[in-house]
């Protein structure tokens, strides 16, 4: 891929987790390979603790997300896969500057600003996001104005309604294109008699929908989905990924989803990237692909 055409560049990114105690009834030096790594996965980088070499009676594990080198495509649809630990979400989390790389990243950049037009690069430097001319940029800032999220649980605010909380960016922008959530409820087939609805009166599927209109109210360039339609019928799941198709094209934006379903990410998503143990272990066009190859690199 044409580095030029990314909207993320990568380069040794390492995110850091802090370490976890294990039992001592867990441990012998005979033990670590098969109860431990099984269990956590192979990207443990293990110490004792102990100050003994014949016997671990305490070790410490810490779990690392590495990334040597990622290019996120820009106005495509990126479909990221792999079991369930293997840091899909704490990529995405990061993509979307919800969480920050370890300090000694080598390279992570984010090109704001649509295919075809003005356009500037960010850059992580230490735990700061930097413009071109090392200009300090809020966070805060970009994600209201550039990103929209779908997380896992949907994450609707419990005091709003279903319309009122469809809206939630437009009233953080300052916007007043209220019309764009009736059209996006429309599309979702929520039903007229649903939008005063609190989200603990609202079916799973109509909780969901909710949480993907909201992340499409403001138009952003970068919409980040988190299993989107893991908690909705076939139907429902391929309507959701249709508006989403749907917005992508309308409005040039990229979309990043996470999804469990091969035959989503190959029907839906032009790009994929596959992780293992914290890895990148695949990333390249969904052309020529298969459910089975998928499911075979992880």
């Amino acid at each position: 891929m044409d580095t030029e055409d990314g909207i993320y560049h990568i380069k040794n990114m390492r995110k850091t987790f802090g370490v976890r105690r294990i039992p001592k009834s867990l441990f012998s030096r005979c033990q670590l390979d098969s109860s431990i790594r099984k269990t956590f996965g192979k990207n443990i980088d293990w110490r004792t603790v102990c100050g003994t070499e014949d016997k671990c009676w305490e070790c410490s594990l810490r779990w690392t997300l590495h990334v040597e080198d990622l290019v996120i495509p820009r106005s495509k649809s990126t479909a990221i896969l792999g079991r369930s630990g293997a840091g899909k979400t704490t990529l995405l989390n990061i993509l979307g500057l919800l969480d920050t790389p370890d300090d000694d990243t080598e390279q992570f950049k984010i090109n704001i600003g649509r295919k075809g037009k003005k356009s500037k690069w960010l850059e992580y430097r230490g735990r700061r996001l930097r413009d071109e001319d090392g200009r300090a940029t809020s966070m805060d800032v970009v994600r209201r104005n550039n990103l929209g999220f779908i997380f896992q649980a949907g994450n609707l605010t419990a005091n709003l309604t279903a319309k009122e909380n469809a809206k939630l960016p437009l009233g953080l922008a300052g916007s007043v294109a209220q019309n764009r959530v009736e059209e996006l409820l429309e599309k979702l087939e929520v039903r007229q008699e649903r939008h005063a609805a609190l989200p603990r009166h609202l079916c799973g599927g109509e909780y969901q929908r909710i949480a993907v209109a909201r992340a499409l109210a403001h138009n952003p360039q970068v919409v980040f989905a988190d299993e989107p339609t893991g908690n909705l019928d076939i139907d429902t799941g391929n309507k959701v990924m249709e508006v989403l198709t749907s917005w992508r094209k309308a409005a040039n934006g990229t979309l990043m989803l996470i999804t469990h379903n091969p035959q989503h990410a190959l029907e839906y998503c032009d790009h994929l990237v596959v992780m293992s143990n914290g890895r990148v272990v695949f990333q390249g066009s969904s052309a020529g692909q298969t459910e089975g190859g998928l499911l075979s690199m992880y």
